[in-house]
């Protein structure tokens, strides 16, 4: 079971890879 403190931090990565990736 994922900890909500783990999860926050998994949307967060994927949010700043979305950006990485439209800022490419």
């Amino acid at each position: 079971v994922l900890r909500e403190d783990d999860r926050l931090k998994q949307e967060e990565d994927y949010r700043q890879g979305r950006i990485n990736e439209g800022s490419r």
